[in-house]
């Protein structure tokens, strides 16, 4: 087996004078510049040049700048292949920093864009989807109420027993409570309060938090339909809670002194969830309460020990004691 001899690093000088020496355009100079200068040397001894040198010293010029002239040629074409190979890897350097670069950074760019305006999009979605829900709620509370002051009273639980019913099979665990009050909503009135004996009553499971015993001061005769968080512990006496949220709705007879109130909560369950995600393609994960001083504000309602996934500990009917509201 043969081994091939490595190509020794050979000198510039060597080079250079391998290329005067063995090549035409080389020799051509040389001689040239050789012969010029015998011409000279003799001219400066003889004191003089005749015809016959004087000849021979133009050609020897003219032979020495063809020469030169060849070399130069030769050099500028080498210099041409190299620096147009520096220039082909500059321009492919531009045109990753000048187009590809920024063709990336657009790309990258819409796709944030689209992200931001899918998310805002999908927010607009479950905001207007919850609102429909906070709408059903009041408008299901206000029929309850106003069926309720038809009937003077009477077959309490038998309404909110059947409304409650009707709800459920479009909004599962659904719950209507029935709160007495004594609050005027004209003031200086003499009319009597509307069914003011009516005595608290629940239906529905209401297995998410404890049936509401008053109306907050906060809620004018208008009613109320709006979002809340309620949180509650998977096992009693666990520090960890979890946080969801339910859809409540308020509503009072139409009378100037109103002597009751309609609560619907409708919980953001799975089915819910699933309709949502069904309707608008967006699915709603969870729910965090702010930890902190954020949250000194605005609390979750307290829920019960296990949430809606424990057994309702009431009847789907019950009448609650009456009590009085706190100051």
């Amino acid at each position: 087996m043969t081994r091939r001899a490595l190509p020794v690093a050979t000198d510039r000088r060597e080079g250079v004078r391998g290329a005067l020496l063995h090549t035409l355009p080389g020799r051509a100079i040389v001689i040239g510049v050789a012969v010029k200068l015998a011409v000279s040397a003799i001219g400066a001894a003889l004191g003089g040049v005749g015809p016959f040198l004087s000849v021979v010293d133009t050609v020897a010029v003219l032979t020495a700048a063809t020469g030169l002239a060849v070399f130069i040629f030769r050099l500028l074409v080498l210099a041409k292949r190299r620096l147009l190979w520096r220039v082909r890897r500059k321009l492919i350097l531009s045109y990753i920093f000048i187009g590809f670069v920024p063709a990336l950074l657009l790309v990258a760019f819409s796709l944030l864009c689209g992200f931001l305006l899918f998310y805002n999009f999908g927010s607009y979605l479950v905001h207007s989807r919850l609102r429909a829900l906070s709408d059903q709620a009041r408008f299901r509370s206000q029929s309850t109420a106003l069926e309720i002051q038809r009937a003077g009273g009477r077959d309490l639980a038998s309404i909110i027993t059947r409304q409650q019913a009707n709800l459920a099979t479009e909004y599962p665990e659904a719950s209507i409570a029935v709160v007495p009050m004594n609050r005027a909503c004209e003031p200086g009135s003499d009319a009597k309060f509307e069914t003011a004996d009516l005595r608290p009553a629940t239906a529905g499971p209401w297995s998410h938090v404890d049936p509401p015993r008053e109306v907050p001061a906060w809620i004018d005769c208008s009613g109320f339909s709006g979002v809340l968080a309620y949180s509650h512990h998977r096992v009693a006496d666990s520090p960890e809670a979890d946080t969801h949220l339910l859809v409540r709705g308020v509503a009072f007879p139409d009378s100037p002194r109103p002597g009751y109130a309609v609560i619907v909560d409708l919980l953001v369950n799975d089915s819910i969830r699933q309709k949502l995600r069904d309707e608008t393609g967006v699915e709603l994960k969870s729910v965090a309460a702010l930890p902190g001083r954020e949250a000194r504000d605005a609390q979750p309602l307290p829920g019960r020990d296990g949430g809606h996934e424990s057994t309702p500990a009431s009847p789907l009917v019950q009448l609650l004691p009456t009590r009085r509201s706190r100051r």
